[in-house]
């Protein structure tokens, strides 16, 4: 398995710094939970609870969660999705080496015991009631450790919906939306089997049949489209593949 790497992320001071942009480390976060295999693991959680197994007890919300003195903590956004999953994420920068943040949170949450340790950072996991806890963490030098903790709750949920612009056949790759400040902002990606030249005039043809009106603002050659209806905004850019298009849309609700 591979994740995102924080470095990579182009984090040199933690999220509190300015060094990654909160739009960028939330991409980031929803990268890794979707390289990341939550599904076995709360199945994994439900089986032990069936069974009547021992499920530890401890800490029941990222909030009540207690970092070393001197860390700086902040949630990412008011409210957080992942294809329609309630999601909590805090980012933090402590001032311990990561061995001891981990000690320090599996003290307080002791289900929080599966551990992989993978090249320049460290995943901390486990089931907490009906949610799944992951935290990733690096220590960019001695006596420092960032990273974020995120919870997901498992639940049913229903399948998403395409909108009515989209032309058929496409798949939902990534489904992520935050809430701060009032204003909804939603990310997605899918894969079409139309070349880009192709689904860039369905998508046109689309979107002003579904009462959207294009906004020329983007520099010539960007590629990126911007739309708007009503007080929505909305952005997508396509990028050709081996076979078909990708299709990125943003979208922002007030």
């Amino acid at each position: 398995m591979s994740t995102p790497s924080l470095t990579r992320c182009g984090w040199r001071g933690g999220p509190m710094a300015g060094g990654c942009t909160r739009r960028s480390w939330r991409v980031w976060v929803a990268a890794a939970w979707l390289a990341w295999p939550a599904g076995p693991g709360v199945a994994a959680g439900a089986v032990r609870q069936a069974m009547g197994l021992h499920v530890a007890s401890g800490v029941a919300s990222l909030s009540a969660l207690r970092f070393p003195p001197g860390s700086r903590v902040e949630p990412l956004a008011d409210r957080m999705w992942l294809s329609g999953a309630p999601v909590q994420v805090v980012v933090f920068d402590a001032p311990v080496n990561a061995p001891e943040l981990i000690r320090q949170l599996s003290r307080q949450q002791p289900a929080l015991g599966d551990l992989q340790v993978l090249p320049g950072q460290a995943i901390l996991s486990g089931q907490v009631g009906d949610a799944w806890w992951v935290a990733q963490m690096e220590s960019p030098e001695a006596g420092r450790c960032v990273g974020s903790i995120s919870a997901i709750h498992a639940q049913p949920l229903p399948a998403s919906v395409p909108p009515a612009w989209l032309p058929a056949n496409a798949r939902l790759r990534l489904d992520f939306t935050v809430l701060e400040g009032g204003m909804k902002v939603s990310e997605h990606i899918w894969q079409h089997p139309l070349p880009p030249a192709r689904l860039a005039l369905l998508l046109q043809q689309g979107l002003l049949r579904d009462g959207w009106r294009r906004v020329e603002s983007e520099p010539a050659g960007a590629g990126r489209q911007s739309w708007r209806r009503q007080g929505a905004q909305l952005q997508w850019l396509l990028v050709p593949l081996d076979a078909g298009s990708g299709l990125w849309v943003r979208r922002w609700t007030p």
